[in-house]
């Protein structure tokens, strides 16, 4: 029994280690393209980055550039690494609640089939897909607010699903640990990054068809209204250094400012633009999606689509507002590196993927015994295909770039005086 519990543990710790070990052989060795400099200034020095202010990011990344490793720049990448394989832990316990509260609705022979060490295998396998998805992959090894995010979202997701099944039955009492744990997430998320918005139409659905639309629910959400508040709380971080930053994007030291900082209206003119941006970003989205995890592990996430429809049409549907919520606001946001915007569709994609090997395993049981470890090592198809293009350990292109600038600039001057 011992050993058995020890096996269990195994599994989780792996959904961890492996991802951080591949992150940091694959880790930015200094910035890199788009954001990293000015959020890795940011976050070193406590200053205030571009809007929305990334507080969240900006607090815990000071603390990470301090730690007596390697540059600061270097520790922020790290930081990196570490979220994006908390991400993959919370990912397999996220998988895990949900295939582990399926099988309970199993009669007694077909529940007996999904013995815990094939689903700890299967959940293992699919939070490694998620993990070594290319764009997961390219938020986890550099300095970005986005492995927090995916951590933050996958998290969220999970308490508030673990409230669902252990309180979802009724009664007077809805406010739980797990409900107010998720409430206070989605506070730190919005102050992490506004995409954290996503939530909400799927959270809303399965709230109140669980629910309903009684008093008690009405209640129930004003007293999570507390735990979320104090989770939006880092944005008093931005009024605070607002005047003493050594930079502060849009000055935000007065309410309005900071109103303006924090809801990003000098980048509204970018959401909503055109219909050809639309498109254009549709397209990127498809041909993304492939690339993600390969084609095998998304074709497993149509028999699971399926599944799922028949046990729990409350959860598909959940899911698939989560998805189109993602997709189809995301792709009205005119900027060029759109692919971050679409992680939590990836993550959802990687849930239809559970089920659908679970399903599997289900229909095919003489090879009960071989499947799921061949489903635990699917994820070396992402891995193999999306190595090169996620790698980015030699890469200090940015850094020579800006040294070649200063010796540029630094030649003109001396040449002209």
């Amino acid at each position: 029994m011992f050993w058995m519990q020890k096996k269990n543990l195994l599994f989780p710790v792996l959904s961890f280690i492996i991802p951080f070990i591949v992150y940091v052989i694959t880790l930015a060795p200094s910035i890199y393209f788009i954001d990293s400099g000015e959020l890795g200034a940011a976050a070193s020095n406590l200053n205030i980055a571009h809007p929305t202010g990334y507080p969240l990011f900006t607090l815990i990344g000071n603390l990470f550039s301090k730690l007596p490793i390697a540059s600061k720049i270097y520790n922020l990448n790290l930081m990196s690494a570490v979220f994006g394989a908390l991400g993959s832990f919370m990912l397999y316990k996220l998988l895990s609640l949900l295939v582990i509260q399926f099988r309970t609705n199993l009669d007694k022979k077909q529940s007996q089939k999904l013995t815990d060490e094939i689903l700890n295998k299967i959940c293992l396998g699919c939070s490694l897909i998620a993990a070594f998805g290319l764009t997961y992959w390219n938020s986890s090894n550099v300095i970005e607010v986005y492995s927090l995010h995916i951590a933050i979202f996958v998290s969220t997701i999970y308490f508030f699903l673990k409230a669902i099944f252990e309180n979802g039955g009724g009664g007077d009492n809805i406010v739980d640990v797990n409900l107010m744990t998720s409430a206070f997430l989605i506070g730190l998320g919005f102050s992490n990054h506004m995409s954290t918005a996503y939530l909400i139409p799927g959270f809303a659905y399965l709230y109140f068809s669980v629910y309903g639309g009684k008093i008690n629910s009405i209640k129930a959400l004003a007293v999570l209204f507390v735990p979320m508040l104090i989770g939006l709380s880092a944005y008093i971080y931005i009024l605070i250094r607002a005047n003493s930053a050594e930079f502060s994007w849009g000055n935000p030291n007065t309410i309005e400012r900071l109103w303006n900082h924090v809801t990003a209206k000098e980048f509204s003119r970018r959401m909503f633009s055109s219909s050809e941006s639309v498109s254009s970003q549709l397209g990127k989205f498809f041909t993304l999606y492939p690339k993600e995890f390969g084609y095998l592990p998304i074709v497993l996430a149509i028999p699971g689509i399926l599944m799922i429809i028949k046990e729990s049409k409350r959860i598909f549907i959940f899911t698939a507002l989560l998805f189109l919520t993602t997709v189809l606001y995301s792709i009205n946001y005119n900027i060029i590196d759109i692919e971050t915007y679409f992680l939590l569709a990836f993550v959802v994609t990687t849930i239809w993927i559970c089920f659908g090997m679970t399903a599997i395993v289900l229909k095919y049981e003489s090879l009960s015994k071989m499947l799921p470890t061949i489903f635990m090592f699917i994820f070396i198809i992402p891995l193999a295909m999306n190595y090169s293009g996620a790698s980015k350990a030699k890469d200090y292109a940015v850094k020579d770039f800006c040294r070649e600038c200063i010796c540029f600039r630094t030649r003109e001057f001396n040449n002209y005086y």
